[in-house]
């Protein structure tokens, strides 16, 4: 072989070599790029599921509160997990890690929220309707690294209510003389803005009690959530906020029952002009069963 074949064979053999490399390194990047997309885990649950336990890490990047301004912590743009809930279905999801982390919850209900279920593992328990559902597992505060946490969706059993021949109704359903479990709330002229951390949600669904019109959620009828003792003299203004979905039952000191659900988005609140002074009882239901934690605000105008 001469030389200029020598040579141009060597250049052949080389511009193979440099193409095949090229070639093996834009698809290493192409898979190193595929394996850094989050996988999201899609769950099937309807009634009678079976407790499913899953394990993973993350590293939260953006705040969860884009979701709702109760919810906390730090979340990836991705959900952890799909939840497609085929009919109405009473479940427990628990968050547990040694990082304290948060849970974030988005579907056809709006967001639910918690931070500190069982100590600083993050945890909803309720009804959930069906539809699809995102959930984002996210940490309280910045992470170094990714951490990891494991998820149990277990079924849940509601408490049950009372047997219909032992259960009160209307007014005498709700037990006023119990002492409050918040406290009371002080508010009038003189002090025009009070509120409190309360836990919404009960064992009796306040719309198989009698009441009035357009009230709903599960409360605790044993005692009131909380007394407001107003001096009177203007409009009494009283809301619950909350990443669930809360509902209000209220009754006045004449004994009248006011209620209320989705007054701003799914916070309940209620506005009633020239109310009479004296003790009001709240509480504050969660729609669909559970609990949730909700600021519960009270104001005179």
């Amino acid at each position: 072989m001469n030389r200029t074949a020598r040579h141009s064979l060597i250049g052949a053999s080389a511009l193979l070599l440099a193409t095949t490399a090229v070639g093996c390194k834009k698809q290493q990047d192409a898979d190193e790029q595929t394996q850094q997309v989050p996988v999201t885990t899609a769950i099937q649950l309807s009634p009678g599921f079976s407790a499913q336990v899953q394990s993973g890490t993350m590293r939260g990047t953006i705040e969860a509160t884009i979701h709702g301004s109760d919810c906390l912590g730090l979340i990836e743009q991705t959900p952890t997990y799909l939840l497609n809930v085929t009919e109405p279905t009473a479940m427990t999801i628990l968050v547990e890690s040694a990082t304290d982390t948060t849970l974030t919850i988005v579907g056809p209900e709006g967001p639910h929220c918690n931070d500190d279920f069982q100590e600083l593992n993050p945890g909803i328990q309720r009804v959930f309707r069906a539809g699809e559902y995102q959930v984002f597992v996210g940490t309280f505060a910045p992470q170094p690294e990714p951490i990891g946490f494991t998820t149990t969706i277990s079924p849940w059993d509601p408490p049950a209510a009372a047997p219909e021949a032992e259960r009160l109704t209307g007014l005498a359903a709700l037990n006023r003389t119990a002492e409050p479990r918040y406290g009371t709330l002080t508010v009038g002229p003189d002090a025009t803005t009070a509120s409190t951390t309360v836990e919404s949600g009960g064992s009796e669904e306040a719309s198989t009690l009698a009441l009035v019109a357009g009230c709903v959620g599960s409360i605790a009828v044993s005692a009131p959530d909380a007394a407001i003792d107003y001096a009177g003299g203007g409009t009494l203004t009283i809301t619950s906020t909350s990443g669930s979905d809360t509902t209000l039952v209220v009754v006045d000191p004449s004994g009248a029952i006011h209620c209320n659900d989705d007054s701003d988005g799914l916070n309940p609140g209620l506005t009633l002009p020239g109310a009479p002074a004296g003790t009001w009882h709240v509480w504050v239901g969660e729609y669909g069963g559970g609990t949730a934690p909700a600021t519960l605000t009270v104001t005179h105008q």
